[in-house]
């Protein structure tokens, strides 16, 4: 695939996020920055570093949670509390991506479902929406081949018609790529909304039933499912056990809003370019803790789904 290049004056070199050169962040943690980015020169002072506990086990087999989605937020708000302008926070937030992207392979997690783009962030200045679209352009052009190598599949859910065309290109070049691949599922919504998400899956199914080809009575949860864009993930692994929400903000944001009627929710203070492998393990020590009970009365082992209910957990 060729490079983007269709945000006139963006710089291809300057999108760049390779990680050769890291840095100290507030966590302590080491935060990379991209070959050819504008800020990364001199930068090291902003950062002070502090000492981190002592990390403990990561939770193994059925304490692990299978599906991890994340809300990446606080990048903008990182990069001003620095004085530094808003896309150095989305640069930084991709490299914390592709951090967690691999601590999920690592720990065995089989799928990541990231918020890179609302259906509501297109209200935002143009000039920031141009960057962070080409950000992600140049970020898949860069990793899929790596992925596929992996055996990672990737995936984008959320409405494509906003989309500049070399985009929508670059991102089926990806599915393609990657589309037999077993290993971790990786999704990002983009251009993304919940409400919009069902309300297309709904749309879809009723011309199904216009034309004759389905019965409104043989409609339920499985059929929404597979019309919804996340459906690739959904068959593949489930819906999401675990939702992390960076920057402290507490609301689920129009994400996900049918898949994660049982999901487990991590919220931290830290900002999405801060959150390193120690946040990473202190949610899954959350999640590790947690008892689901899915509405029966008694609790079940963590990872476990509500087809795993025996006939006496259940009822009043």
């Amino acid at each position: 695939m060729p490079s983007p290049a269709w945000v006139p004056g963006l710089q291809r070199a300057k999108l760049h996020v390779a990680p050769v050169t890291s840095i100290a962040s507030t966590s302590g943690e080491r935060t990379h920055m991209g070959v050819g980015s504008p800020f990364k020169n001199g930068m090291s002072n902003l950062f002070q570093s502090k000492t981190k506990r002592p990390p403990k086990a990561v939770p193994m087999g059925d304490e692990l949670p299978k599906h991890v989605a994340v809300v990446m937020d606080g990048s903008h708000r990182w990069a001003a509390r620095r004085g530094l302008p808003g896309f150095a926070g989305h640069q930084a937030g991709v490299s914390t991506f592709m951090r967690i992207l691999s601590l999920c392979e690592s720990t065995g997690i089989k799928a990541l479902t990231v918020y890179a783009f609302s259906w509501e962030n297109w209200q935002r200045p143009q000039k920031e929406v141009e960057y962070i679209l080409q950000l992600i352009d140049t970020t898949v052009a860069e990793e899929a081949e790596r992925w596929n190598a992996r055996g990672t599949r990737f995936v984008v859910a959320g409405s494509r018609e906003k989309l500049p065309d070399s985009l929508r290109r670059r991102i089926e070049w990806a599915e393609k790529l990657t589309e037999d691949n077993t290993g971790l599922v990786v999704t990002v919504a983009l251009s993304y909304g919940g409400r919009q998400d069902i309300a297309a899956a709904a749309r879809k199914i009723a011309e199904l039933a216009a034309k004759g080809l389905i019965d409104p009575s043989e409609v339920d949860e499985q059929m929404i499912e597979r019309h919804l864009s996340t459906a690739p993930v959904l068959a593949a692994v489930g819906p999401p056990d675990l939702l992390i929400r960076t920057s402290g903000e507490k609301r689920l944001s129009n994400f996900l809003l049918y898949e994660m009627a049982y999901t487990e929710i991590h919220f931290t203070t830290t900002c999405w370019p801060d959150f390193g492998e120690e946040n990473f393990s202190l949610a899954l020590e959350d999640f590790a803790s947690r008892k689901r009970t899915y509405g029966a009365r008694h609790s079940h082992r963590i990872g476990s789904m509500p087809g795993d209910v025996a006939a006496d957990e259940v009822g009043g």
